[in-house]
């Protein structure tokens, strides 16, 4: 009787209407509300909304009585009510997800609020420790050398943990074993999930396989999240023990995984190598179990797969069956004989000494194709990384520093965009490359590479506010600058498609032409003219190559005004500016003005064909080695007397015993 009489308010009435409305979620949505007493409405309409649900499980049992009603005030709510079975339980479901979304953005968004007011309560001495840094750095390099003790810091960059800072501390890494943590898992799955999404919306099907960069930093500050991914991908879990400690994996049942598993391809730095070669243990374990795995014929096994394709590539360039088989399910490589990075950036920005970019990718395999696995540590096996790369249709990088960018560290065109390269040599198409983009800890999102090198030009070299800012930097910065375009021009070389014309144009116009009118050519005339001619010649090689389709135009103005540069200011003698032949041969052609152009080619030249002159005379101080003062003999026996009279007393006692043992055994004998 009492739930019948509720039934017929209008407050329930209207309840019910809301619960059974399409556009419940967006009646629900937190995300955009920023007013805090809006906020507290909001979370009022939710408790309503979970008590009209409590009231509609409820009334399932009362449903037939309150149709029967015949009172006239009670006609909307049996119109709402006079529904099947599943027509309610599917309200009720939607109630509940929607509820339970909207909860979560609440949560999501006071969580977000708590950091943001904890940040500005803060920032006033986030300020002083980064202004004091640079002061402590040396007073705590000057105590260390005194022996004395320097405090322990975690590490990440300030914008990630502020805690990092000031710097000058002891930084302490973290504990290999216990990674990937539970959190970084997490973490991992959502990835790894976002990453198959973009794949089935972009091509239609799952990746194939997907050839992962472990760094070390990423690692430490990750807490593992990328060799989560991999074991993730693969279809198999870490093992946690009871103290958090991963020391062994084990397959995710393909009912519980739903998915075909997927292939990798893992290239490791020598800081991961050294600082996590159990993890790399651990994946080649996974490899191994995800090959085996018996998941019958509802998805494909692309690990199996992958491993039969690197096979036959073997045998079909010489290796034995047997050899083959043992070797087919290698993924994990690295720097041949230990070394630490692929060398391939010099080659790279030498363009006059390559002409197709299959040449790097030769380069780049032979100098990254050594075998990390437990049974083949270190050792490197023609063709194998070659065979391993068969199938890869994804390359993913790792990104959770706010120090860097795809444009602005070199080592990001190095590794990921040689590794791109390479398969796209080997496999004949170029891979879909994403970031895992792990800067803000509570948002981790997949994006991919054009985006994150775009969304990093607009909010630096081409935003005049950060511009303006940098500026006030000097000379370092107008290197950076420069640094920025040899790196662009490296992911030319590396992923051709990945920047745009529009992206030079915009450079240029933004730095040499100043259109935001900040005094840029100034600055760098000013500062430093040696990164400006180092910018200049970046561009023009990019333009030489072929990647940058520039107008007449622009290439004539980039040659003058490097020209001019020079002339000025002699030849700052980069790679780019005084070991390029062809380049120099480009720009001097288009010197229409005879005199600049022989100016430049005698500048140029006179850098390359230097001597040391005889006339001046260089004085300066000789280094000598260092002996010991001779001693003379009376000083030596003095400082020693005691030493050799204990040893004259232990040769006198030795032959005395042995004058007396030999008389004694002439005697026994009868003599």
């Amino acid at each position: 009787e009492f739930k019948i009489k509720m039934a017929l308010s209008k407050a329930y009435t209207n309840a019910l209407y809301l619960t059974l409305s399409p556009n419940l979620d967006k009646i629900l949505l937190t995300k955009n509300i920023k007013d805090m007493s809006k906020l507290k409405r909001k979370i009022t309409e939710l408790k309503d909304l979970k008590t009209c649900l409590f009231f509609l499980q409820g009334m399932r049992k009362y449903r037939n009585l309150i149709s029967q009603n015949k009172q006239k005030y009670a006609v909307n709510v049996a119109k709402i009510l006079k529904t099947s079975q599943r027509s309610l339980d599917k309200a009720l479901a939607k109630c509940t997800r929607s509820i339970k979304k909207a909860s979560q953005r609440y949560s999501d968004y006071l969580h977000a609020v708590k950091i943001a007011f904890e940040a500005m309560n803060n920032v006033v001495d986030y300020k002083n420790a980064l202004l004091s840094s640079t002061d402590i750095e040396v007073e705590s390099l000057l105590n260390a050398l005194n022996g004395g003790y320097i405090a322990p810091s975690a590490g990440a960059d300030p914008i990630r943990n502020p805690n990092s800072i000031p710097t000058g501390r002891n930084l302490f890494s973290i504990d290999a074993e216990s990674t990937p943590t539970k959190e970084a898992w997490e973490t991992a799955v959502k990835l790894g999930d976002a990453l198959i999404k973009s794949k089935l919306k972009s091509k239609g099907q799952y990746p194939k396989k997907v050839a992962f960069t472990l760094w070390g930093g990423e690692f430490i500050r990750s807490h593992g999240t990328n060799v989560a991914e991999i074991l993730y991908m693969l279809g198999v879990e870490p093992v946690w023990s009871p103290r958090g400690r991963v020391k062994d994996v084990r397959l995710i049942p393909i009912e519980k995984l739903k998915r075909p598993r997927i292939d990798v391809l893992v290239q490791t730095s020598g800081q991961f190598r050294g600082a996590a070669t159990s993890r790399l243990y651990l994946i080649d374990k996974a490899v191994r179990m995800a090959v085996n795995a018996d998941d019958g014929d509802k998805y494909k096994n692309n690990v199996k797969e992958g491993t039969l394709a690197a096979q036959k590539v073997m045998i079909a360039k010489g290796y034995s069956p047997f050899e083959a088989r043992k070797l087919a399910t290698a993924r994990i490589f690295g720097g041949v004989n230990g070394n630490f990075g692929s060398g391939i950036m010099g080659l790279v920005e030498s363009g006059d000494k390559w002409e197709k970019d299959q040449e790097i990718a030769d380069q780049y395999m032979k100098n990254m194709g050594a075998i990390y696995t437990r049974d083949n540590w270190c050792d490197f096996k023609r063709g194998v990384f070659e065979a391993a790369m068969q199938n890869t249709d994804t390359v993913v990088q790792p990104r959770s520093s706010n120090t860097w960018g795809p444009l602005s560290l070199d080592h990001v065109y190095e590794f990921m965009g040689g590794m791109n390269l390479a398969v796209k040599k080997v496999t004949g198409n170029s891979p879909d490359t994403f970031f895992n983009d792990l800067r803000n800890p509570n948002s981790a999102k997949v994006q991919s590479a054009k985006e994150a090198a775009m969304i990093e030009a607009r909010t630096t070299i081409l935003n005049p506010k950060f511009i303006k800012e940098m500026m006030e930097e000097g000379a370092g910065a107008a290197e950076s600058f420069a640094e920025v375009a040899r790196n662009s021009y490296g992911w030319e070389v590396m992923r051709p498609e990945m920047l745009e014309d529009y992206y030079w144009e915009d450079v240029k116009k933004t730095l040499i032409d100043d259109k935001y009118k900040l005094g840029t050519k100034e600055f760098f005339e000013k500062k430093n003219p040696y990164a400006l001619q180092e910018m200049t010649a970046v561009m023009l090689e990019t333009i030489r190559k072929g990647y940058w389709k520039a107008d007449a135009k622009t290439r004539k103005e980039l040659a003058q005004l490097h020209a001019k540069l020079v002339n000025k200011y002699d030849a700052g003698c980069s790679g780019f500016v005084c070991d390029n032949k062809k380049l120099q041969k480009m720009i001097g052609s288009l010197l229409k003005n005879k005199n600049t152009r022989q100016e430049y080619q005698k500048n140029i030249s006179k850098v390359r064909t230097a001597s040391v002159s005889n006339k001046k005379t260089v004085k300066g101080m000789e280094l000598k080695k260092q002996e010991p003062p001779k001693k003379e003999l009376k000083e030596l026996l003095k400082e020693n007397a005691a030493s050799l009279i204990t040893i004259l007393g232990i040769i006198s006692l030795f032959i005395i015993f042995v004058a007396i043992g030999s008389r004694k055994r002439k005697n026994n004998l009868g003599y």
